[in-house]
C-alpha cells in the first residue's frame, strides 16, 4: 500500500469493504448460492425486515426469455402456493427483480433429498421406506384436493428435512409440471410429441397420452415405483434407450419386489405391485387409500432414518445439482465424466425435466443421435483404459519418494486379503508415482497402532476400528473415502442355522456349539456376538463351544457338515455358497445384523495437505461402474467396485452397537 492509498482517518464502514449483495423488492437479501441447475438458482436469502431466513429460487436469465420456462415456473407458483401442508414446501412470496425475472421465496430446508439417502444407502429398510411414502401421500392428498396434480415425483424431488427438535419430516418439491385442475388435458403432451416427466417414474398413461385426462392416479403410481426402488435398491423397469423402457413400462411385467428383496413382507410387496398396476383402475384410487394399506402394515415394520451430514439446504431443489468438486488431479475423471453430461445436454439422459420424445418417428431421431452419443462415450472410455493399461504395463518408470504403506486387517485367508486389496495398492502406487506397500494388520487394534505409530500411512479401518481411533484427540484422523461393492456402500452379517436343525430363535441357541469366521471380522464375529447380547444371550456364557473356519465359506461348509449348531457370515456368502454346491435352501436365517458401513479409508491429520489430497483424488477416481474401477479392480459381484467419499456420520450404525462390539474387541 502506497502512502496515498492509506486511510486519512474515521472508521471504514462495513459496507464500504464488502458490497452489499443483491436486494429483490427491497425485501429479500440473496446470500450464498445452494443449488443451481437449467432452469435457475436456488439461494438462502434473508427477510430483511422480519430477519427471517428463506430459500429464493430465480430463475435463469435465459429461461426468463423462453415463455415455455415462464410459464412452467408461474405454474409452480400457483400449485404451491395453493396447497398448505406440512409435507409440502411452503411457497410464501412470488415476485420479478428488477430484470422482470420472475422468484419465488420458499421455506429454507435443511437435510436431503430422497436421491441422495438412496445413492448412500441404495435401499431402505421396509419401514422406513413405508414412513416416507406414508408422508408423500399426506403431502399429494392436500395436492389432490386442490386440482394439483404431481407429474413428476423421483427421488429428487423429495426431501427430507431435519426440523428444529431434531425429528425429520419428508417434503415434496417441484411442483413445476403440474397439472393443475384448469388445465386442459392436452397439456400432458407437448405440440412436439413429447411428454413432460422423469421416464423410470411415468405412469403408462402418462407415456401414451391416450384415454381420459390424467388424474391423480399418475401420482399414485409414481409413489408405487419410488416404494419399489427404496425397498428392492433397484428401479423396477430400465432401458438402454428412452423408447425401450417406455416398451417395458407399458408390457408391466416388472420382477415381483421379493424376488429382489427376500426380506420384504408379502403384504408390503402386495401394496407396492397394486400402486403400480399398469391399469390405473386398478391402483389405489387416491392418496388416501394407499396410505391406509401402507398403515396397515408399517406398525410391524422398524425403521429409522439412516444419519446424514450437514447436506446443502435446498440443494436438489433443482433438477441438477452443481456436481461435488474431485479433489486431487484425476484428469482420466473428467474425460469420462463428460460423457453424462454431454447426453444430459442432447436431452438423452433423463435427469432433468427435460421434454421426453414417444416412441414415434421422433424416438428414431433420438435414438440416431443417442447411439452417437454413446459411441462417443464408448471410445472415450476405451482411450481412458487402453492409457490405464498402457501405464500398468510400462515397465520402465520406478516411482520414487517415501514409500506408502496401505494397511488392511487380515480379516480372512492372508491370500484373499491380499488378492483383494493387491490391486487398489498397485493402481496406487502408479497414481500417486511413490511405491506403496501392502501391510497385514492382525486385528483392528494392531492396525489402529500401526497408524498413530507411523508403521502405516494410510489405514483401513472397519467401522468399529473407525470410531474408536477417531476418539484420540491427537493427532486425529482424516476421512477420505470408504470402498463400495456390488451390494452398496454397506453390508450385513446374518446368523444360520441348518433349515432341519429345529432351531428357529436366537434363544433356541443356548448351550449350542457356534461357528464364527476369525476374530478379526466384523460379519463373522464381531457384530452377530453384539446381536446375541442385545438379545439377552451372552455368547461365552450361554453358548456351548465355538470354532472358527477362518473364511466366510468355509465357515458356512462346516455349518452345512454339522460341525456346529449356527454361525455367523457375510450375508453374501449364501451366494458363493450355491456356486460352490452349497445350496441356500439348507439353511435357516436366524437374524440379521444392522447395515455395517464398509472401511474408513483414513490417513493421520498430520498428513500434508497435498498428500491427502492426491491419495482423495486417487480413490476416488476409482467411481464404482466406472471403466477406470473395472479396468482396476475388476468386477466380481460382491467385491470392491469403487469408491465414494465418507462422512463421519456414515459410522454411526457403528456407535448404535458399540457397548455390545467393546466386549469382544481387544484393548
Amino acid at each position: 500500500m502506497s502512502s496515498d492509498d492509506k486511510p486519512t482517518g474515521g472508521t471504514l464502514e462495513r459496507t464500504d469493504v464488502i458490497a452489499r449483495t443483491r436486494l429483490l423488492e427491497g425485501k429479500y437479501r440473496l446470500g450464498r448460492l445452494i443449488g443451481e441447475g437449467g432452469m435457475g438458482a436456488v439461494y438462502e436469502a434473508e427477510h430483511e425486515g422480519l430477519r427471517a431466513k428463506v430459500a429464493v429460487k430465480l430463475l435463469s436469465e435465459h429461461g426468463s426469455l423462453d415463455q415455455k420456462s415462464v410459464a412452467r415456473f408461474r405454474r409452480e407458483a400457483r400449485a404451491m402456493g395453493a396447497i398448505r401442508h406440512e409435507n409440502v414446501v411452503s411457497v410464501m412470496d412470488t415476485g420479478t427483480d428488477e430484470d422482470n425475472i420472475p422468484f419465488l421465496v420458499m421455506e429454507l430446508l435443511e437435510g436431503e433429498s430422497l436421491a441422495a439417502m438412496l445413492r448412500r444407502e441404495r435401499a431402505l429398510s421396509p419401514g422406513l421406506s413405508c414412513w416416507i411414502a406414508s408422508q408423500i401421500l399426506a403431502g399429494l392428498g392436500a395436492a389432490h384436493a386442490q386440482g394439483v396434480i404431481h407429474r413428476d415425483l423421483k427421488p429428487g424431488n423429495i426431501f427430507i428435512a431435519r426440523q428444529s427438535d431434531g425429528t425429520h419430516k419428508v417434503k415434496i418439491l417441484d411442483f413445476g409440471i403440474s397439472k393443475l385442475g384448469s388445465d386442459s388435458h392436452t397439456l400432458n403432451v407437448t405440440a412436439e410429441g413429447a411428454l413432460v416427466g422423469t421416464p423410470n417414474f411415468m405412469a403408462p398413461e402418462q407415456i401414451t397420452g391416450e384415454g381420459a385426462p390424467l388424474d391423480a392416479r399418475v401420482a399414485i403410481y409414481a409413489v408405487g415405483v419410488l416404494l419399489y426402488r427404496m425397498v428392492t435398491g433397484r428401479l423396477p423397469y430400465v432401458g438402454k434407450t428412452p423408447d425401450e423402457l417406455y416398451r417395458k413400462v407399458l408390457a408391466g411385467q416388472v420382477a415381483p419386489p421379493r424376488r429382489r428383496n427376500p426380506d420384504i413382507p408379502p403384504e408390503l410387496e402386495a401394496v407396492i405391485l397394486k400402486g403400480m398396476a399398469l391399469d390405473r383402475n386398478g391402483r389405489y384410487q387416491d392418496a388416501a387409500s394407499f396410505r391406509a394399506a401402507l398403515h396397515e402394515i408399517a406398525p410391524t415394520l422398524p425403521g429409522e432414518i439412516p444419519s446424514t451430514t450437514d447436506a446443502p439446504r435446498m440443494s436438489q431443489q433443482l433438477p441438477i445439482p452443481t456436481p461435488a468438486p474431485i479433489t486431487g488431479d484425476p484428469s482420466y475423471v473428467r474425460t469420462v465424466a463428460a460423457v453424462p453430461t454431454a447426453l444430459r445436454a442432447a436431452g438423452v439422459v433423463s435427469g432433468s425435466h427435460q421434454a421426453v420424445a414417444l416412441p414415434t418417428a421422433v424416438v428414431k431421431r433420438r435414438r440416431t443421435l443417442w447411439l452417437a452419443l454413446a459411441g462417443a462415450a464408448l471410445v472415450l472410455a476405451a482411450i481412458t483404459i487402453i492409457a490405464v493399461v498402457a501405464t500398468r504395463k510400462s515397465a520402465a518408470h520406478v516411482p520414487t519418494g517415501p514409500v506408502l504403506r496401505y494397511g488392511v486387517v487380515q480379516y480372512s485367508a492372508p491370500e484373499k486379503v491380499t488378492g483383494q486389496h493387491r490391486p487398489i495398492a498397485d493402481y496406487l502406487q502408479e497414481k500417486l508415482d511413490r511405491p506403496v506397500e501392502l501391510v497385514l494388520a492382525a486385528d483392528d487394534k494392531d492396525l489402529i497402532q500401526k497408524l498413530f505409530d507411523g508403521d502405516v500411512q494410510l489405514a483401513a479401518l472397519s467401522a468399529y476400528a473407525y470410531i474408536r481411533a477417531a476418539r484420540r484427540n491427537t493427532p486425529g484422523l482424516v476421512l477420505l473415502a470408504k470402498p463400495v461393492t456390488s451390494g452398496g456402500p454397506s453390508y450385513q452379517g446374518l446368523i444360520l442355522t441348518r433349515a432341519d436343525s429345529g432351531v428357529r430363535t436366537l434363544e433356541d441357541l443356548r448351550g449350542k456349539s457356534f461357528c464364527y469366521v476369525s476374530p478379526g471380522s466384523s460379519s463373522g464375529f464381531l457384530y452377530p456376538r453384539a446381536l446375541m447380547r442385545q438379545a439377552g444371550i451372552d455368547p461365552d456364557k450361554d453358548l456351548g463351544p465355538s470354532s472358527f473356519g477362518q473364511e466366510h465359506l468355509n465357515t458356512l461348509r462346516l455349518l452345512d457338515r454339522g460341525q456346529c449348531a449356527a454361525a455367523a457370515v457375510y450375508a453374501k456368502t449364501l451366494e458363493d455358497g450355491d456356486k460352490a454346491g452349497i445350496p441356500s435352501e439348507r439353511f435357516h436365517q436366524l437374524a440379521a445384523t444392522e447395515r455395517i458401513p464398509y472401511d474408513a479409508y483414513t490417513v493421520l491429520a498430520r498428513t500434508p495437505p497435498e498428500e491427502v489430497n492426491a491419495i482423495t483424488g486417487a480413490l476416488l477416481a476409482l467411481e464404482p461402474g466406472s471403466p477406470l474401477a473395472r479396468t482396476v479392480l475388476g468386477h466380481a459381484k460382491g467385491e470392491i467396485t469403487g469408491f465414494t467419499r465418507a462422512l463421519d456420520t456414515d459410522y454411526d450404525s457403528a456407535r448404535r452397537v458399540e457397548q455390545y462390539v467393546k466386549a469382544d474387541a481387544k484393548h
